[in-house]
């Protein structure tokens, strides 16, 4: 028997100049890192180019999506290992 399927709804939103996919699903640590750079992004957007404040604001919320990244990767294993089937025992 295969493990349950979860639905996992997809939002988009635009985080400084790249467009960002989310998936609803993910870790509260993530999520909570990906509104900081969301917020930063939005900050930086208000400001003028080339304002210190803006490149600092650039720079929060690249480390935002790093760390992020990081989480997720760090999660990945721990997912895969959940959701794999266990192998079957082999007769013989």
């Amino acid at each position: 028997m295969s493990p349950p399927r979860r639905k996992v709804c997809v939002t988009a939103f635009r985080a400084g100049c790249v467009d960002r996919v989310v998936l609803n699903n993910l870790s509260e640590e993530i999520r909570v890192c990906l509104q900081h750079a969301e917020e930063c992004a939005r900050k930086a957007a208000e400001l003028p180019d080339g304002s210190h404040f803006r490149l600092d604001f650039l720079r929060l919320e690249k480390r935002w999506l790093e760390l992020a990244r990081s989480i997720e990767f760090g999660e990945s294993p721990d997912t895969f290992t959940k959701n794999s089937r266990k192998p079957k025992p082999m007769d013989g």
